[in-house]
This record gives structure tokens, C-alpha cells and sequence, in this order.
């Protein structure tokens, strides 16, 4: 999702705080790098309004010529809604992936593995440093 920012008296402007601005934020559904689907909306709906039924348009028009063809949704956390995935799951070779907001529970579930990347690396650094402190001792850490 991106904004639109207003310059002047449009109809069905609004102030959003997320873009600190007067914007429309438009909905838009690409395949690779080729628009699908453009849909401009005002800023204070919900941020996946319009969603699903853009999709499903969109689905049902992509599905005409090509009746199995293998579909693969991605999206924001905007966008990450029951309805949505419900729907997803319900439609044959269809598979989602979402980005989800951080909120306690991800972070909860997350913490056995938020800090392998550093410790991994610190590992594998750890040698290098070791024989730079015997080459040159007496340098500072």
C-alpha cells in the first residue's frame, strides 16, 4: 500500500496520520512488474478495503483463459486479514503468503531464534579475530 498525497480541495481526501497528509491510498495489484488492478480509494477507509473483491476480480479474469494455473498471493500486513486467507485456503491452487504486524505473540514465538543470525556470525567471525589479536597483540578489542 502506498499514499497519494492531495495538492488542493479533492473530493474524498482525509487526513491520515500513518502519512501524515491529506492522500488517497490507492490499491494495486501487480503480477512481477505489470499492474493488474488499480483501485483509488479514499484514506480513511480501512487499509484492505476493497481488497479481496479486487483480487477476486482479478482471480476470476486470470482464471478464464487459464482454468489450474497455480496462484501465488503476496501482501503487505495490511492485507493480512481472516476474510482474505480464509478465502485463500478455500480456492484451489491458490497458496498466500502475508506479512504479519509484530505484536507480542510473534515476538514470544520468535525469541528462540531472534538472535541465532548474530551468534552464527559472531562464530564464524571469532577465528578471524583471535588470529589478528596473535599478530598483533597489545591493539585494542
Amino acid at each position: 500500500m502506498t499514499d497519494d498525497l492531495v495538492h488542493g480541495h479533492q473530493e474524498e481526501t482525509f487526513f491520515n496520520s500513518y502519512y501524515k497528509g491529506y492522500c488517497y491510498t490507492p490499491l494495486y495489484i501487480f503480477f512481477g512488474k505489470h499492474l493488474l488492478a488499480a483501485k483509488l480509494r479514499a484514506s480513511n477507509l480501512d487499509t484492505a478495503a476493497w481488497g479481496l473483491e479486487e483480487l477476486q476480480r482479478v482471480i476470476k479474469i486470470i482464471r478464464s483463459p487459464w482454468k489450474k494455473v497455480k496462484i501465488i498471493i503476496r501482501g503487505d500486513s495490511a492485507y493480512s486479514r481472516e476474510e482474505i486467507m480464509a478465502w485463500c485456503e478455500d480456492e484451489t491452487d491458490i497458496d498466500y503468503v502475508f506479512g504479519l504486524a509484530e505484536n507480542t505473540r510473534l515476538l514470544q514465538l520468535s525469541q528462540p531464534i531472534q538472535y541465532r543470525p548474530s551468534q552464527e556470525y559472531s562464530q564464524k567471525i571469532q577465528p578471524i579475530v583471535e588470529c589478528f589479536k596473535s599478530l598483533f597483540p597489545g591493539e585494542a578489542d
